[in-house]
């Protein structure tokens, strides 16, 4: 698990550039932890209250509750200050986090699509991509939380992740609300399910197929046979494994692997163990990264500074933006990546 460094005291501190708010939010949520985010972005400000890992509060240009939370997670890319202590605050935001994310992507994608032309009064729905879950298993991660429709519930009910056995069920969570009431689902109910991964909305349809109530309480639904999915990701973003140097200003080098790359910057890692581990480092740290892009005959250099970090126990991970690079290595990278 990623750990989330902030600055104690009154103010803020802990600037993060480079990382997107619903990305930060769900990081904090598996931490559990207790925050105040001001967010800024082209002359905004707005502010988030996380109590527990739980966004609880919002406020931004007069806006508040979900409307605030709608309009800062729509901000691309802004400037995260952190401060680890809470003002008093009521619990104002009633759904939970995934149901935020998603109406907020759909709000973003809206916007930016211009789904409501003049005039028309309706909205353009957006077109899914699907793929055929067929012989494989699903990439649906034990923990994950997930977004349901029941079919004859009016509202969205949040469960978790906990199991499968592919190309026959999955197991989840019974949602908390009705494991209160005590609610009973009839077998073969249908269900619709949405998540998060990796950058996509992801949804499919399912039916109940069995429940248990000892020793806690599941739900057994049946495996889909496609998903739906809609990319976040307004950049093309490509997985990789380059092996690379990473050089300081201080004319030290370092070993190092870019896992992931853009036509602006790279993602680049180093496990736990190297001989030659990186020093302390911080955000806006100036980088330059060598590495043999394909279709290359020699080293090239990616200069960029340190946009976002994540330490963990096994890993570094540095987030860099690109600056200065040749016009002949944007070139290669951009049809490395396919544009």
């Amino acid at each position: 698990m990623q750990t989330i460094e902030v600055t104690s005291g009154s103010s803020f501190g802990g600037k993060l550039l480079g990382i997107s708010v619903p990305s930060f939010l769900q990081m904090i949520e598996l931490e559990q932890k207790c925050c105040t985010l001001r967010i800024t972005y082209q002359g905004k400000t707005g502010y988030l209250y996380i109590k527990n890992g739980e966004l609880i509060a919002a406020e931004a240009d007069g806006l508040s509750k979900e409307k605030a939370a709608y309009e800062i997670i729509g901000w691309d890319e802004p400037v995260i200050e952190i401060k680890s202590t809470l003002p008093a605050k009521e619990k104002e935001i009633l759904q939970p986090l995934m149901a935020i994310l998603v109406e907020a992507y759909r709000l973003r994608d809206e916007k930016l699509n211009d789904m409501r032309p003049a005039g028309t009064g309706t909205r353009k729905l957006i077109k899914l991509k699907t793929q055929t879950t067929a012989g494989r298993r699903i990439s649906l991660d034990i923990g994950t939380r997930l977004q349901i429709k029941i079919e004859g519930f009016d509202s969205t009910l949040e469960s978790i992740m906990v199991g499968m056995i592919p190309d026959d069920h999955l197991i989840i969570t019974l949602p908390f609300r009705l494991s209160v009431t005590e609610h009973k689902i009839s077998k073969g109910a249908r269900f619709t399910i949405k998540y998060l991964r990796l950058g996509k909305i992801c949804l499919f349809h399912s039916k109940l197929l069995a429940s248990v109530d000892f020793p806690q309480k599941l739900l057994f639904v049946s495996y889909p046979s496609v998903i739906h999915y809609h990319k976040l990701r307004h950049q093309r973003r490509v997985g990789i494994f380059l092996p690379c140097t990473i050089g300081l200003d201080s004319d030290q080098s370092y070993p190092g692997l870019i896992i992931d790359m853009s036509i602006t910057g790279c993602l680049c890692q180093q496990k736990s163990g190297e001989d030659n581990p990186l020093p302390t480092l911080h955000i806006d740290d100036k980088l330059t990264i060598r590495c043999l892009l394909p279709g290359m005959n020699e080293d090239q250099e990616l200069i960029g500074h340190i946009r976002n970090l994540y330490r963990t126990e096994r890993e570094t991970k540095i987030g860099v933006e690109f600056v200065e690079n040749l016009p002949q290595v944007n070139k290669i990278i951009a049809c490395y990546l396919g544009y």
